[in-house]
């Protein structure tokens, strides 16, 4: 599994008020272990906020892969799109 996260600071590129959650599905993106680690919070809200329970299972998917990536150090997750 690879490690990769999203910082909780805005980097260059990345659009005022945007999440990076919200990034990683437009384009192919690798999260690093300490970017997992940032990005749980804005999964968990998510989470938190959808009502449609198959959009909850896929968002606990991801907080599992995320929790497992950001706990092993040098690991990331790359998300590819369609």
């Amino acid at each position: 599994m690879a490690a990769g996260g999203l910082t909780s600071g805005r980097r260059a590129g990345t659009p005022r008020g945007q999440a990076r959650a919200g990034r990683v599905v437009a384009v192919a993106r690798v999260l690093r272990a300490r970017e997992a680690q940032a990005t749980l919070p804005e999964v968990a809200a998510l989470l938190q906020k959808s009502p449609d329970a198959d959009a909850r299972a896929a968002l606990a998917d991801l907080a599992g892969m995320l929790e497992a990536c950001a706990a092993t150090p040098g690991s990331y997750l790359r998300f590819m799109g369609d």
